[in-house]
């Protein structure tokens, strides 16, 4: 595996990030709260003014949606000022606007196929479903009751599901028709005298696996099926991670791009898919 620094702005915390599938990158940047597009050369262009950006997805209708809070009160995220904005990455001069609120500390984000933007509201401990009018599904999001869960990612008939407050560092595979019946895929925080890993995003690569980043600086990859994990790449405290899309020439089957609280945004380039 090789990895690089893609691009980096050291005032801001890059919390999560996203494709427009039109050649840009969109970060989540917590700091300056903006999100802001850089192209495949690591270029900065167009910022969208969002208060405390956090989980980014992009939807069939090709706008951006992306999660946001409110300013901290006493060492967090003030609670119930939170919600998902979204806007049109293809204007001139893109602005957000409102498209759910009400959410206490809203942080990943993932569509599934049907066009159901699913947000993981963490201090709430739910996962919330919301259809494509923005309207929110309260009997699903209910039964998804998930305490501290954070990075999301959709693949197939599942959501999947990391857990941010646990000893165990958990993931869940939750089943998109009946979020009640979620399982336990992994523990990475157990044997061997483990930390918890203060696990953060994920995303699903071409191969099946689960890409998942920590607060203990760790990329880590994960089969699904096992919950056999390995150590791909270790740094600065991870946020979040997303295979390319639409980024020429970044191949979306092998570069895997990751954010950082350092301000950083890193590529790797995966030459083995394999895992235990």
């Amino acid at each position: 595996m090789q990895a690089n620094l893609f691009a980096s702005r050291p005032a801001a915390w890059f919390e999560n990030l996203g494709f427009d599938g039109s050649g840009g990158m969109w970060i989540a940047e917590i700091g300056p709260n903006q999100i802001v597009r850089f192209n495949s050369a690591g270029a900065s262009g167009a910022r969208v003014a969002a208060p405390y950006p956090g989980g980014i997805a992009r939807g069939s209708d090709g706008l951006i949606y992306a999660d946001y809070g409110d300013e901290p009160v006493s060492g967090g995220l003030q609670l119930g000022q939170a919600g998902v904005v979204l806007f049109d990455p293809q204007a001139t001069a893109p602005t957000a606007s409102n498209f759910v609120s009400g959410l206490q500390m809203a942080n990943g984000a993932a569509f599934d196929s049907a066009g159901n933007l699913y947000v993981s509201d963490t201090a709430n401990g739910l996962i919330t479903r919301i259809r494509p009018d923005g309207s929110i599904d309260t009997g699903w999001s209910n039964a998804a009751s998930l305490p501290s869960a954070n990075g999301l990612a959709v693949s197939g008939r599942y959501l999947y599901a990391t857990v941010t407050d646990d000893s165990d560092s958990s993931i869940y595979r939750i089943p998109l028709a009946d979020p009640a019946a979620r399982t336990r895929v992994a523990q990475l925080g157990v044997g061997g005298g483990a930390a918890p890993k203060i696990l953060d995003d994920l995303a699903v690569g071409a191969d099946g696996r689960l890409y998942v980043t920590s607060g203990t600086g760790e990329l880590l990859r994960v089969n699904p099926s096992t919950g056999a994990a390995c150590l791909l790449y270790s740094g600065p405290p991870l946020t979040s991670a997303r295979f390319a899309f639409h980024f020429a020439p970044f191949d979306p089957r092998t570069d895997l791009f990751v954010t950082s609280e350092l301000g950083e945004v890193i590529h790797l380039h995966l030459i083995s898919s394999r895992v235990g």
